[in-house]
Parts: structure tokens; C-alpha cells; sequence
């Protein structure tokens, strides 16, 4: 029993020892980083860093984000966009050089850019030299506008274009004023036969 109540204090301090002991000790040393922009618009960025401590069948992930300054502001923000780096723990103690670029950037909305480098769940950056870039500028892209597809009447041929077109299809010639004409001559002459017809009718009585 003594020899039990001996051994369990050095196993008590070994148990503490070990919960003391951070889950993951998984670094990231950062020594430079670059934010660069392209002729066409487009913002790509440079990162050198060395890995350390990342599990050997795992991998942690540190994430590149872009920053903008408004005209008139002093202080960059986020603008959203970002581009995550996956360290496989196959790469410990090696440098790494990454070079990419991110995607669907609307420069339009800011005068000045930077590049900031943040780590990921299970890892840190304290040992880095670096985390942020220079201020670099970048030329303005204008949105592509969106067309718009309002409907629209399409506008009933004028009674005009319509004579035209009757007067195209018979030689120039309009058959509207000889059918009128004919119609008024069949007109009255039934109104003629009609009252002729009760003239009789009365002078037999």
C-alpha cells in the first residue's frame, strides 16, 4: 500500500506534465512576402517560408489575404479575397516558395494594396520576420457592366407602311378607290330597284 501511494505522485506529476504540453507545437516561420500586380489587372503575391513541427501524416494551412486602402483613408482593410497555402508535414525544416495569385479582384474599389499572411487552426506564426507586405499599387479594372434585357414593344407597321406595302405588291397601282366606287354603284342600284319596285306596287292599286 506504501509503495502505491509512493508511485502515484510521480505519476501525477507526470500526468500534469503532459497536460501542460500544448496539443500541437506546429510552426510557421515567415522571412518574405510580396504583393505584386500584373499588366492585366491581376494581383499575385510571393511568400518564403519554412514549415516546422507540422504532424507527419497531417498538414496545417496558412491563408494569404489581400488588403485595400480606400482614396482618402489611411488604413487597409480586408477586401475578402484570399488565397489559402496547404504546408504537408512531409515539408518540415524546408523552405517553401509559393508564388500565386488571386482571383476575381475588383481594383476599381481601392487606390493601394498589401498582402497579409495569417495562420490557420493548430499552427502559428510567431517566429516569422515578416506577415505583411509593402503597399503596392495596382491599375484600375472597370467592372464589366451587365446588359440590360428590358423588354421592348416591337413597334405595329404605321398605317402608312402598310399602304406601301399593298401599293408595292400590285404595280403601284391602289384598287381601294375602284372597290369603293362599285360598291356605292351596287348600292344605289339596289336602292333604285327597290323603289322602283314599290312605285309599281302602288300604281297597281
Amino acid at each position: 500500500m506504501r509503495l502505491l501511494k509512493l508511485l502515484t505522485l510521480p505519476a501525477v506529476l507526470l500526468l500534469t506534465g503532459l497536460l501542460a504540453i500544448p496539443v500541437y507545437a506546429n510552426h510557421a516561420k515567415v522571412t518574405e512576402l510580396t504583393g505584386t500586380c500584373k499588366q492585366t489587372g491581376q494581383i499575385c503575391f510571393h511568400i518564403v517560408f519554412t514549415p516546422d513541427d507540422i504532424p507527419a501524416y497531417g498538414s496545417r494551412t496558412i491563408t494569404v489575404k489581400l488588403l485595400g486602402r480606400h482614396e482618402g483613408s489611411n488604413d487597409f482593410v480586408e477586401t475578402g479575397v484570399s488565397k489559402d497555402i496547404t504546408i504537408p508535414g512531409s515539408q518540415n525544416r524546408k523552405e517553401q516558395t509559393v508564388d500565386a495569385c488571386f482571383d476575381q479582384v475588383d481594383t476599381s474599389q481601392f487606390v493601394e494594396f498589401k498582402v497579409k499572411v495569417v495562420a490557420g487552426d493548430g499552427i502559428d506564426l510567431d517566429d516569422s520576420t515578416v506577415t505583411n507586405s509593402d503597399k503596392f499599387e495596382c491599375q484600375k479594372s472597370t467592372p464589366t457592366p451587365t446588359p440590360s434585357h428590358s423588354a421592348s414593344a416591337t413597334p405595329s407597321p404605321s398605317a402608312s407602311a402598310n399602304t406601301v406595302a399593298v401599293l408595292a405588291e400590285t404595280g403601284g397601282f391602289d384598287f381601294r378607290f375602284p372597290l369603293i366606287g362599285l360598291a356605292l354603284l351596287v348600292a344605289g342600284g339596289a336602292l333604285y330597284l327597290i323603289s322602283a319596285s314599290r312605285g309599281r306596287s302602288a300604281d297597281s292599286k
